[in-house]
């Protein structure tokens, strides 16, 4: 696996397990990103995002040492979504 600054860094597919993970990166990020958009907005989306919108796409997951970092999905040939947690 590559290295950068000692660290182990790589993407793969998302597999099931992550799911909750990524759920609450998009949430954290989203909440930052979009300030004028009420958090309760957000909340209400997370069970979509965790049972519909990351299983019908294609996301792959970004890692440092094991650590989820961020996330890619795709639908067809759309970039549908990228978030990478702001603590970076």
């Amino acid at each position: 696996m590559p290295l950068l600054n000692d660290k182990e860094i790589g993407i793969r597919r998302m597999e099931a397990e992550d799911i909750d993970h990524l759920v609450q990166l998009w949430y954290t990020v989203s909440i930052k990103a979009h300030h004028f958009i009420s958090p309760d907005y957000w909340h209400g989306a997370k069970e979509k995002m965790r049972s519909e919108y990351l299983p019908g796409s294609e996301t792959y997951v970004a890692r440092i040492d094991n650590q989820i970092v961020g996330f890619v999905s795709m639908l067809d040939a759309y970039l549908a979504a990228i978030f990478i947690n702001p603590s970076l």
